[in-house]
């Protein structure tokens, strides 16, 4: 059993919508060409959505069930292979917000997808996967979870090596999406800070990449590194690069209406030469990193059918 990489070609994406970030969605659904359910807050009027689509000759559907929050990534299904069989898990989430915990199971029974209850808290942001059975999460998760919880888990997430890393100092979900992210099996990109802006997440991340480097070795898997610069805008919110979405041709990177100047430039050129075979396509997020959260926070790629 294996997780499933981030980087793998989806077969349908859900996104959460907020109107505010709507440009955001209208990106996603040009460029993806793939099935794509959006899921709305209760505030938002399915109605005025779907006038919204059809207005703008868009293809996609809107769950039916509703759900409490549009932070999909973190309570969509984690997803692994085992064999030829596709897995979904469905894990625990926030008990005041049922229908986002009920969603995993109510969407896998939709598409036919076998699901199964996973026994642990683990946000889908608060883990990475190179594809091949190594795994990455923040402290903050695996305290969530309780180490003993998220060790006993590790076959059934399909992880046969976990590593844990120290999150961003001043981001409060712990997520380890926010600053790192596999861009392939072999290809992993991680955040870098300035030793003199930000020293103790500068010195985290290099404790980061030393461990995770350590680990791929001893699982005789050579993983080169890319970095990419991270800081924080005049808004108080880190730069995000690593929070980025996948698309079969494109690659959905966060931008920031204040970031420090040239880092933006300098994300983009380290990603563009990364991931050569994509176009990098710029992403205004700042609606959406106003409420903790980035391009892949909202959006999640969904494997949903076996091999």
């Amino acid at each position: 059993r294996v997780h499933r990489g981030d980087w793998e070609t989806p077969d349908l994406l859900v996104m959460g919508y907020v109107s505010e970030w709507s440009d955001v969605v209208q990106a996603t659904f040009e460029l993806a060409g793939l099935p794509t359910w959006l899921v709305l807050e209760p505030t938002e009027d399915p109605s005025a959505v779907e006038a919204w689509l059809l207005g703008d000759g868009l293809s996609g559907a809107i769950w039916p069930s509703g759900v409490d929050s549009p932070w999909v990534r973190d309570y969509g299904p984690l997803q692994v292979h085992e064999g030829d069989r596709l897995i979904w898990l469905d894990g625990e989430y926030d008990r005041q917000r049922t229908r986002d915990d009920d969603f995993s199971s109510d969407l896998g029974a939709a598409l036919g997808v076998e699901v199964e209850s996973l026994p642990l808290i683990l946000d889908g942001g608060a883990i990475i996967s190179n594809g091949r059975g190594l795994c990455v999460t923040t402290a903050g998760a695996a305290l969530t979870s309780g180490p003993s919880g998220l060790e006993a888990s590790l076959p059934q997430l399909g992880c046969p090596v976990m590593v844990v890393i120290a999150p961003l100092r001043l981001e409060l979900t712990g997520h380890v999406d926010l600053f790192a992210q596999f861009l392939g099996p072999d290809l992993l990109a991680l955040a870098q800070a300035d030793p003199v802006e930000l020293p103790e997440d500068a010195a985290e991340l290099e404790r980061a990449a030393a461990v995770i480097l350590a680990a791929a070795a001893s699982m005789g898997q050579p993983l080169p590194l890319v970095r990419l610069p991270l800081g924080r805008t005049a808004s108080g919110f880190y730069t995000a690069f690593a929070n980025s979405l996948q698309l079969p041709r494109h690659v959905l990177v966060p931008t920031y209406a204040d970031a420090p100047a040239g880092l933006e430039a300098r994300a983009f050129a380290v990603l563009a030469a990364a991931v050569p075979n994509k176009e990098i396509v710029p992403v205004p997020v700042d609606p959406i990193a106003s409420r903790g959260g980035g391009v892949h926070c909202v959006i999640v790629g969904l494997s949903a059918a076996s091999a």
